[in-house]
């Protein structure tokens, strides 16, 4: 009796210690980052897919952002691994890539919410060369959108099928109305042209949405396809309006400035001028006298 009572103190005191041992070792683990990201088992091509693809191809041409085919032969790692985190902030900080890359493109990659493992992995994924066409999301054919029905759905007056909410309450544009838009996020007048057709379709179609700040709005709440075209019939309506204003109100200013020009250089010429033929006059005058 006395040797069971014994055994099973013994069974109970060895499963306590085998109990505390896994514990020290999880706690190892996590304590010195072991996790399958710090263990370099990161799929980058899966981060890919979810945060860049939106924006990006490899080897299939330009969308929002540049063709990412090759991009690790013409630039260094590192800094390739910072750029996909901060992309913004490194614009902000004045590096000279990340700022020539946002003039060239027309707006700044904003950062993306990866750690710096993730990453790395992107990094590695596209140095492994394999090409990545657009993404199922880029290659919906959209139907004839309607710039009028666009504008209903960016002010609210249509709600988005999906219960996403309406562009209007963080960004102004052309056209909306006396007291604007929200200014939480950028005038959208010129996003047509800044990011061009496919661009504006990528974005709007795009979920994840490359956009951190849209993510929580959108992600679950997508546009229809159908609501892709009208918002972006309504964008390229506004940025050629806008455009075409800008040109008139410099037509404008030119021929007001010319003629301004021209009517004081009459006046300073005819004052000079009459002076000059009073003075011959006079001269005339004085030496016949």
């Amino acid at each position: 009796m006395e040797e069971k009572v014994f055994t099973r103190g013994c069974q109970k005191v060895n499963l306590y210690w085998r109990g505390r041992m896994m514990g020290l070792v999880l706690l190892t683990l996590l304590t010195l980052g072991l996790t399958d990201t710090a263990l370099g088992q990161v799929d980058g091509e899966s981060i890919f897919e979810q945060k860049c693809a939106g924006c990006h191809t490899i080897g299939a041409g330009n969308r929002v952002g540049p063709d990412l085919k090759d991009v690790t032969t013409r630039r260094d790692r590192e800094w390739l691994i910072s750029y996909n985190m901060r992309a913004a902030d490194m614009k902000g900080f004045g590096d000279p890539i990340a700022v020539e890359l946002a003039q060239n493109w027309g707006a700044a990659m904003p950062n993306i919410d990866i750690t710096e493992a993730e990453s790395a992995a992107i990094v590695d994924f596209l140095a492994g060369g394999e090409q990545k066409g657009p993404t199922p999301a880029q290659q919906t054919e959209l139907p004839d959108g309607d710039s009028a029905v666009g504008k209903k759905l960016y002010t609210g007056e249509i709600s988005f099928a999906r219960g996403g909410g309406p562009c209007i309450a963080c960004h102004d544009a052309a056209g909306v109305g006396f007291l604007g838009g929200g200014t939480w996020g950028k005038d959208l007048t010129h996003f047509y042209n800044r990011y061009g057709d496919q661009g504006v379709t990528s974005v709007l179609l795009a979920t994840p949405s490359p956009f951190p700040s849209m993510q929580p709005v959108y992600d679950k709440r997508p546009l229809t396809p159908g609501e892709v075209a009208h918002l972006k019939a309504y964008f390229k309506g506004i940025a050629a309006e806008e455009q075409t204003s800008a040109t008139r109100e410099l037509n404008i200013l030119s021929f007001g400035g010319a003629g301004l020009l021209l009517g004081a250089s009459h006046l300073i010429w005819r004052k000079r001028l009459k002076k000059s033929i009073r003075k011959s006059l006079l001269e005339k005058y004085n030496k016949k006298n």
